[in-house]
């Protein structure tokens, strides 16, 4: 029959069957489009999964609260590194509140409203960057939580944050969100999901090439009711739970106001434990912006020394009153 006969082409040599097609000639301009290797490729998906959990610039917002609550005075909060549990949680030694010996993995640093918590949270953010330069296999990742702000107010922009600040550290272990991510359609599910997420989070953070990651939660309790049922009984239950191990290790301060779900946890409290310390923070802070107001002509001698004794007074132990009355005299000048 027709259809079955076999159609064959002979052109200079080369031969074809059945309208296949063969090239003949010179290959001089001839371009192939490029083939990636399986290791590119699985590169390239990495770095789309990791850039798909992208929320906010840690960097970025810690710039954004230096640039509206200024810079730290010198010598203010510095006194956290002589802290008998802070030490511990640091240098993985042990110091609970029961004064059992267990590897402190979460620390929680409670204080009440104007007790300088976010600058603390800065300053520890500072400090533990300069730490893990100096070791081995160790970074430090951080969260600042706002309750304005819905990218920095739920479970999931937490987690998210975290997870992409640990894929970009750590590009090796995207292995394990990769299969969350594939086929396409399931990306946007993981990436609304807390159980998706903490399930990628445990995995990446107990695999044995994750080293030691330190990590700064600053003011969990400014987030939604999400963190509190969804997010800190996890991280407690995880962290308090996990096995030691010198080579994988995730170190968690949390810096909050009160949380019912961390009263268990190895704690440094700015109140009333450390008022002596706050209340030396505080003079200092009064006395570092009074020298700065020491320039305005007028105001020296007297009027200085009354209005930093105002000042004092009226802190009652908090960074409140005396921040807002000495930035209000810093942007009005012409009223003193």
């Amino acid at each position: 029959m027709a259809e079955d006969r076999i159609l064959n082409q002979h052109i200079n040599g080369v031969s074809t069957q059945n309208g296949s097609q063969a090239f003949v000639g010179s290959a001089q301009n001839v371009y192939f489009a490029d083939r990636k290797s399986p290791q590119e490729s699985q590169e390239r998906a990495a770095l789309q999964c990791r850039d798909a959990l992208f929320v906010t610039d840690p960097h970025v917002d810690r710039e954004s609260l230096i640039t509206a609550k200024g810079t730290r005075v010198p010598s203010t909060c510095e006194w956290i590194r002589n802290d008998v549990k802070y030490r511990a949680w640091l240098n993985g030694g042990s110091h609970g509140d029961s004064g059992s010996t267990n590897d402190i993995r979460l620390l929680w640093i409670s204080g009440g409203p104007g007790k300088g918590k976010t600058m603390l949270s800065i300053f520890l953010t500072e400090e533990l960057e300069k730490h893990a330069a100096h070791q081995e296999n160790t970074d430090l990742i951080f969260f600042f939580c706002s309750a304005q702000n819905e990218k920095h107010n739920t479970a999931l922009a937490v987690l998210r944050g975290l997870l992409h600040q640990i894929l970009t550290k750590r590009p090796q272990l995207s292995k394990h969100a990769l299969r969350h991510f594939e086929p396409p359609e399931r990306k946007q599910q993981t990436l609304s999901s807390l159980e998706a997420l903490w399930i990628i989070f445990v995995e990446v953070i107990t695999d044995v090439d994750f080293g030691t990651v330190f990590c700064v939660l600053d003011g969990l309790d400014e987030c939604e009711e999400s963190i509190r049922k969804g997010l800190v009984s996890r991280l407690v239950t995880l962290l308090n739970g996990q096995n030691s191990s010198t080579q994988n290790m995730f170190k968690l301060a949390i810096i909050s106001r009160e949380m019912p779900g961390l009263k268990n946890c190895p704690r440094v409290r700015l109140d009333p434990d450390n008022d002596e310390r706050v209340s030396s923070d505080i003079e200092l802070f009064i006395s570092a912006r009074m020298s700065d107001l020491s320039e305005i002509e007028g105001f020296n001698g007297e009027l200085q020394a009354s209005v930093q004794k105002e000042l004092l007074d009226r802190a009652e132990g908090t960074f409140l009153w005396p921040y807002a009355a000495s930035d209000t005299r810093g942007t009005e000048r012409n009223q003193l």
